[in-house]
C-alpha cells in the first residue's frame, strides 16, 4: 500500500498546484506487472479527471510488458515525452 499512498499524495500535490500537464519518465523501469499497470492506469485516469494531461515515456521492455498484459490501449492515448 505504500506505493498507492505515495501516488495519492503526489496526485493531491499536482491538483493543489494546478498543473496542466505532467511528465512520467519510466525509461529506467525495467519491469512492470499487472498490479503495477493497474495502479499506473488508475493514477493516469485520476490525473485526467482533474484536468491534468499526462505524458509518458516508456522503455521498450516495459512497453512490451504493458502490451502483453493488455494495457496498451490505456497507454496509447498518452503523448510521448
Amino acid at each position: 500500500m505504500a506505493l498507492h499512498q505515495a501516488l495519492v499524495c503526489r496526485l493531491n500535490e499536482l491538483v493543489e498546484q494546478k498543473f496542466e500537464t505532467v511528465e512520467l519518465d519510466l525509461r529506467q523501469v525495467d519491469h512492470i506487472d499487472a498490479c503495477g499497470c493497474q495502479l499506473l492506469a488508475l493514477f493516469l485516469e485520476h490525473l485526467r479527471r482533474h484536468g491534468i494531461m499526462p505524458a509518458v515515456c516508456l522503455g521498450p521492455e516495459v512497453a512490451a510488458e504493458i502490451s502483453l498484459l493488455g494495457f496498451s490501449e490505456t497507454f496509447s492515448v498518452l503523448p510521448s515525452l
